[in-house]
């Protein structure tokens, strides 16, 4: 007999154009298709119940309940959890079914291993020792309890097994923090109607938990994956919170959903992370978050806002495809391995970066073809968030790219217009070099006059040098011939050639100044 929700309406494969067909190909391991019940729905969420504890999900799989689970059997040793929400988790009951989990999962382990992994779960070396007697008889009395028609040695698990939760239903919450699985953990298909409670668990081998359904919040707060963690087309129907969650191996989250916030907050990716074609519909929290290798996050949609502040890219980053919609926050990003790409993607007008250039990668001739193409599209990315003094930064960085990718020649006159300007940008350079250019040739000119200075066969005062340093340099404004006419006159060729290039010189670094300040100000 079963019990239908009633605020889902339950629909059969041959209901014609509501059911809808989910095709499990190259990504699936299956290579089966699935109908969904009710297309509205998420494949994972549940759309009937048995009276037997076993429930069907939307996407026709059957679940088995987690109570003819032995290895729920097994983490619920000391009772279950009577709470529905985290505040509500009575963390003695839990300290102790974690002690009885930990002895079982732990006992092929020397002493230094249990030691190096309880320090890392905040545990004592003592709460991974195999179990006493007294434990293992209260383990027979609960499988026993459990599972009254068998031996409890024929139900309980293996602790060398896999851990396998796949296709399991857990009608309430399911608290699994500080637990250690010593062996590969399967949660695949599983659906979580409660609160899932990770915090602290230490998953040795491969973790799968592709298509789970996390109807609740799921909890994974300072979890360690020591190999792959695959999240695969997994629907978050609460917060999902892998706050300093360390991923030692291949972290994927493709095609997975979080439909409300979603926190990696000082997550630690050591591996590739790929979020590709993850959609996230309310806030996503990266900040600080550190990726040692490549950040896949292409295709991906943010509806809600995405918070990247002073997170890490070591490598590579790539954003293209999919959308911001958004306010998306890159400030004091450290992108210093590759320039992130963010090609074809839909970008929210309140954008931003971070303009250091020490958080953005050296320029070199390896990296400039690319690293060019790429801050061309950040540029243009800035000019429609109309942010002139960023949009001014990218093209910075993209002459740089320039320099590198020029022949000899051209590189030449990049290296002058960075030196002289820092491309435009730079009001203090053209002002230092403006002084540079009047100081020097005034010296020069001092020294030219001195004797007659000293003599007194000059008109010119010892400081009448400069004076004309000065109106050779701004000749434009005619005080050369104002009031050195005829010292000019008889100048010889080295001082013609002197002032002549302190002319162009002044032209030159006038029009830079006035770059900088049109630049600084917005000025059009």
């Amino acid at each position: 007999m079963s019990k239908v929700l009633p605020h889902i309406p339950r629909l059969q494969p041959h209901d014609g154009p509501l059911s809808l067909r989910i095709i499990h190909g190259a990504k699936g391991d299956r290579g089966m298709s699935k109908t969904l019940q009710n297309p509205d729905l998420p494949p994972g969420a549940i759309v009937e119940t048995y009276d037997d504890g076993c429930a069907l999900r939307n996407d026709g799989v059957r679940l088995t309940p987690a109570a003819q689970n032995p290895w729920y059997v097994l983490a619920t040793v000391a009772g279950e959890q009577t709470g529905t929400s985290i505040p509500e988790i009575d963390h003695g009951l839990r300290a102790r079914n974690c002690r009885f989990w930990n002895g079982w999962m732990c006992q092929d382990l020397d002493l230094a291993a249990r030691a190096e992994i309880a320090e890392r779960m905040g545990l004592q070396p003592g709460d991974l020792a195999p179990l006493s007697e007294d434990e293992m008889k209260a383990v027979r009395q609960r499988f026993t309890a459990a599972f009254s028609d068998s031996e409890p040695e024929d139900v309980m698990p293996n602790w060398s097994d896999v851990v396998d939760f796949q296709q399991t239903y857990f009608p309430s919450i399911v608290v699994l923090g500080k637990c250690h699985f010593n062996r590969r953990a399967v949660f695949q298909e599983t659906h979580f109607a409660g609160t899932a409670y990770f915090r602290d668990a230490h998953f040795t081998e491969d973790a799968n938990f592709r298509e789970v359904h996390f109807a609740g919040s799921a909890d994974f707060l300072k979890a360690h994956f020591t190999r792959s963690a695959g999240f695969q087309e997994v629907h978050f129907a609460g917060h999902a919170v892998f706050q300093k969650v360390h991923f030692a191996g291949h972290a994927v989250f493709q095609e997975s959903h979080f439909t409300d916030f979603a926190s990696f907050l000082n997550a630690h990716f050591a591996d590739p992370a790929d979020f590709k074609a993850a959609h996230f519909a309310k806030v996503a929290d990266f900040k600080a978050a550190h990726f040692a290798t490549v950040a896949d996050f292409q295709e991906a949609h943010f509806a809600g806002p995405a918070i990247f502040r002073e997170a890490r890219f070591d490598l590579y980053a790539n954003f293209s495809d999919g959308g911001f919609s958004s306010e998306t926050m890159f400030e004091r990003t450290d992108f210093k391995g590759r320039v992130p790409k963010f090609f074809h993607r839909q970008m929210h007008q309140a954008t931003s970066f971070t303009d250091d250039p020490t958080l953005w990668p050296q320029v070199t001739k390896d990296n400039a073809k690319d690293g060019k193409r790429a801050y061309t599209r950040l540029r243009q990315i800035a000019a429609e968030a109309h942010n002139p003094d960023l949009e001014h930064f990218f093209l910075r960085q993209e002459m740089r790219c320039k320099k590198q990718l020029a022949e000899p020649f051209d590189r030449a006159w990049f290296w002058l217009y960075w030196k002289l300007s820092d491309y435009g940008n730079s009001l203090a350079r053209p002002t230092l070099w403006l002084l540079v250019a009047w100081l020097v040739p005034g010296l020069l000119f001092l020294f030219a006059y001195a004797s007659e200075i000293i003599d007194g066969t000059s008109t010119l005062s010892p400081l009448s040098p400069f004076g004309l340093s000065f109106a050779n340099l701004f000749s434009f404004l005619g005080l050369n011939r104002l009031f050195f006419g005829e010292v000019i006159k008889e100048f010889g060729f080295w001082l013609s050639l002197l002032a002549g290039m302190q002319t162009v010189a002044g032209v030159i670094l006038l029009f830079f100044l006035g770059l900088g300040l049109r630049n600084r100000f917005r000025l059009k």
